[in-house]
């Protein structure tokens, strides 16, 4: 997977199907069928908004996209196992969930910036574009923008954004907890056992952060990966008191 293009091919052949492929792309981007289709047949190189569309719906894959590595520990993987430089590796469930958390709270960050601007400027924008107008400080002050007093009844829009921070911060704290997981190789039996009791803390925060009947979490993988150490602990630790006994 020499170049940008292949690799975005690549991702397109693993990610869609045959039949429908140039369709669903252009469900999944806005781009026209045919547009992908000229791309797919070599008649055009990638465009911009392409690699965006892409990038977005398979955040896990981006950094492998545009700069050919791999870093699988923090969830940017390549689209087969097999593939990837320095390293291969299959993708991490929460690093995922994480990326695609945080492409939904940004879009609707920049729409609260939006319709503060446009109560600023009119529908119009005053003439100006989105581009020109929101800017990642905006983004980061969108909430305090949009309200303009920290008395003010939240909006719909910033209802909704609130919401949305909130599957954010958990998916931050799944995705720390996978990752300290993923690098438990480093760690002797001990530090693993340390690790183990580390990341149970920390599911038992997540849980406390939780708004009743608003968010759920599953933890899927996590707990897969969790019960895997516990058994090897387990193992290491009867492993070391027939040892004892015998001694």
């Amino acid at each position: 997977m020499d170049t940008l293009g292949d690799r975005i091919m690549l991702i397109i052949k693993e990610k869609t199907s045959e039949v429908r492929r140039w369709k669903e792309l252009e469900e999944i981007s806005g781009i026209a069928a045919t547009t992908w289709q000229s791309f797919g047949r070599a008649r055009q190189r990638a465009t911009s908004e392409m690699v965006e569309a892409v990038s977005k719906q398979w955040p896990q894959f981006a950094f492998w996209l545009v700069t050919g590595l791999t870093d699988p520990e923090y969830g940017h993987v390549a689209p087969r196992e097999s593939d990837g430089y320095p390293y291969s590796g299959s993708g991490q469930d929460n690093s995922v969930r994480y990326f695609q958390d945080a492409i939904a709270a940004r879009q609707q960050a920049r729409e609260l910036v939006l319709n503060w601007w446009k109560e600023e400027l009119g529908e119009d924008l005053g003439g100006l574009t989105p581009s020109e107008l929101v800017t990642d400080f905006e983004l980061q002050s969108a909430r305090q923008l949009r309200l303009g007093s920290r008395n003010a009844k939240p909006t719909p829009d910033v209802i909704k954004y609130d919401s949305l921070i909130s599957k954010l911060k958990i998916s931050k704290s799944l995705r720390r907890a996978e990752i300290l997981l993923e690098t438990e190789k480093e760690f002797d039996y001990e530090g693993t056992e340390a690790l183990v009791g580390l990341v149970e803390d920390m599911k038992v925060t997540i849980e406390k952060k939780m708004k009743p009947g608003k968010l759920s979490v599953s933890y899927g993988e996590l707990d897969k990966k969790l019960e895997k150490l516990k058994e090897r602990i387990e193992m290491h630790n009867k492993y070391t008191s027939m040892n004892n006994s015998e001694g």
